[in-house]
This record gives structure tokens, sequence and C-alpha cells, in this order.
């Protein structure tokens, strides 16, 4: 379940994929797929690089096949409790594929999500200080630097039967979070995202390389309609 102090983004179909997380919650146990879990968390460890598809003749370099986006969770679900370790906690949650144009490119019913690991979250409450981030230590191919909005709940959202509206949602979020997500991937082929490679996509982490957090907004000086409108530039020097 979502659980207060977490972050997630972006606010785009915001509700719809708080409604899953809560239906389906984050299962620790036994999933069955520790093994491809743990290949892709070394993966990113010894940034090693992994061919997809895997073809007719799979190798140790090969991509695993995820037969479908259950499959993709459930392997996630299994990094999750194998993998704190080395990847740290889990800390929230990113949202990919937030808009109904790209629901219907990748052939997807909803939003995907995937978890964000503290060891690859990075804070920046100075505005003023720039925040460096090595990549050579992330393990991964790069795909995209994306600006983002971030949004931490200040208390739960408990598993119901009956969906969140996007007021409930909101009123549970207490801050609003300026953010840059560094996207990412352990087999670079995966992308651009077409609907035959998503479930990978998905299992790899749903792309997360890391997440650059700015200053914090308080949510309830936030007007949550005009966040879609809001102009951001970034700059890579």
């Amino acid at each position: 379940n979502p659980r207060a102090g977490q972050e997630l983004h972006p606010m785009s179909n915001f509700t719809r994929i708080m409604n899953r997380a809560s239906r389906m919650g984050v299962r620790m146990a036994s999933t069955g797929f520790e093994k491809e879990a743990q290949f892709l968390t070394s993966t990113r460890i010894q940034r090693a690089r992994l061919d997809w598809p895997a073809g007719d003749k799979p190798s140790a370099k090969s991509f695993p096949s995820i037969a479908s986006i259950d499959v993709a969770y459930k392997i996630q679900n299994a990094a999750i409790a194998g993998s704190q370790k080395d990847l740290g906690k889990v800390v929230g949650w990113k949202v990919g594929a937030s808009n109904e144009k790209a629901i219907n490119a990748l052939q997807l019913k909803e939003p995907f999500r995937g978890p964000l690991f503290g060891n690859y979250v990075v804070s920046n409450k100075n505005a003023e200080t720039p925040t460096s981030l090595h990549w050579d230590d992330l393990g991964s191919a790069l795909v995209a630097a994306e600006l983002e909005f971030c949004f931490r709940l200040g208390k739960p959202l408990p598993a119901r039967s009956t969906p969140y509206s996007e007021d409930e949602v909101w009123d549970a979020v207490s801050e609003v979070i300026p953010a840059i997500e560094i996207a990412a991937t352990r087999a670079p082929a995966i992308v651009p995202l077409k609907p035959e490679s998503i479930n990978s996509a998905v299992a790899d982490f749903a792309l997360h390389g890391a997440l650059i957090l700015g200053t914090p907004v308080k949510a309830s000086s936030v007007a949550r309609q005009s966040l879609p409108g809001v102009a951001a530039r970034l700059e890579l020097v």
C-alpha cells in the first residue's frame, strides 16, 4: 500500500495509479521470480549491458523473457524483497505512461509503476547549489533526463474496495517536489518503448536510473490544476 513519506510522480493519472497500487499492494512474499530479479539487480550493480530480445539462443547476456505485465510486476516485487541491501529501501514509486496517448501507444490498460530505491535518490534542497551525480556509479545505459513533479504523501492510502477520488488522493499529499529523473535500462534496445518491449521495461525497474529531488513545496500552497501547464527548462552541461 502507498505509505506516508513516500514519493510518487507524476500527477497525470496520479489517482488512477494510486488506486491500482492500493488494490495490488506491495507483496514481499515469494513470487517465483527471484532468479530473474537477482539477475537484473546484479546486472545493474555490475554495470553490465544485456541483449534484447534474447532470440532463439539466449545467453548469459540476454534479457529474461517477460511474458506479461503481471510477470514484470512479480519480478519487481521479488527485487524489492531481495535487493534492498544493494539498492536501498523503496522510498517511493515512479509512474510511467501517464497519459492516454502513451497508454494506447504501448497497448496498456493503465499507467505502469516502478520502485524508487533509496540508494538512487538524491535530495538537493538548496536550489543555488548544483547536484553532482556520477553516472558510472549507476551501472545503467542512459535513456533520458526528464523534468518531473514528485508528490510526498503525508498520510497513508490503505487498500479498499472503493477507488479513491482525486480529491482524496490530493488530500493525502503533503509536499510537491520538482525533480529530475534519470531514466535508464540494462538493455538499450528496449527503447524507444513499444508494445513488444514494455513488459521488459517494467521488469527492469520501470526504466528507473536515479531521481534528483529539488526543494519541496507544501501541497496546501499548490494549485494542482496548474501543474500540467508549468513551464520548465533543463540544461545539460
